[in-house]
Formats: structure tokens, C-alpha cells, sequence
């Protein structure tokens, strides 16, 4: 399953014909899978696009995005992998979320072992 809320990226993917992926449309802040729905999330990019400054606009859209894949990811010990550049401020917007729980909404749910 792969994700991007540019259609012009998914028509690509879905051209390059790799077997057994599933290219969707979708916002990965406002997700349409039901929750639990996977072991494992793999981010290659996203958190570094979405999470461009420091700004309060910007660190809301992060914590839905976060908080978006924790509630697609099983409670039973779900994985998210992130690729990032990791600037100072992707960083900080991981550590609150992940351990000092700053908007996480699904904290007292979901245990955390958070590794960088």
C-alpha cells in the first residue's frame, strides 16, 4: 500500500507496474484506512514535507500526521519507520510527539518505543 495526496505521483507509481502494490490518493493526515490496520508504516519523505519550519500551522498538521499513524498502526505493537533529513525542528516534533506525548491522542492506548 502506498499513499500520496498527488494523483499525478500515484497515475506515475501505478505506471511503473510493481507487483502486489496498491497506489491510493489520500492525505496521510486524514487517512481513510480503519484503525489497526497495519504492523508497519514506512515514511520516506513525508515527515520532511510536511514538517518544513517551526511554525504553529505546521506543528499541527505534524501531530495529525503522527497521530494519524498511530491510529492506522496495530495497538499490539505497531511500527512506524521514518527516512528523514532529521533538521533540528523534525527532531523536536518527533521527540514531544512520540515521548513527551504533546498532542498524542492515542498515549494512554498505545505504548511507545521510540528510537532514533
Amino acid at each position: 500500500m502506498s499513499i500520496d495526496f498527488e494523483e499525478a505521483v500515484i497515475k506515475r507509481m501505478k505506471n511503473k507496474g510493481v507487483a502486489g502494490v496498491e497506489y491510493l490518493v489520500m492525505d496521510a493526515t486524514a487517512m481513510s484506512f480503519d484503525s489497526g490496520s497495519f504492523d508497519y508504516a514506512i515514511d520516506k519523505g513525508t515527515l520532511d514535507a510536511l514538517c518544513s519550519d517551526k511554525s504553529p500551522e505546521t506543528a499541527s498538521r505534524v501531530v495529525a500526521y503522527f497521530n494519524e499513524i498511530v491510529r492506522v498502526l496495530s495497538a499490539k505493537g505497531g511500527v512506524y519507520i521514518g527516512v528523514s533529513l532529521l533538521q533540528d525542528f523534525v527532531l523536536d516534533s518527533l521527540v514531544s510527539f512520540f515521548q513527551g506525548g504533546m498532542g498524542n491522542t492515542h498515549s494512554e492506548t498505545n505504548t511507545f518505543d521510540f528510537r532514533i
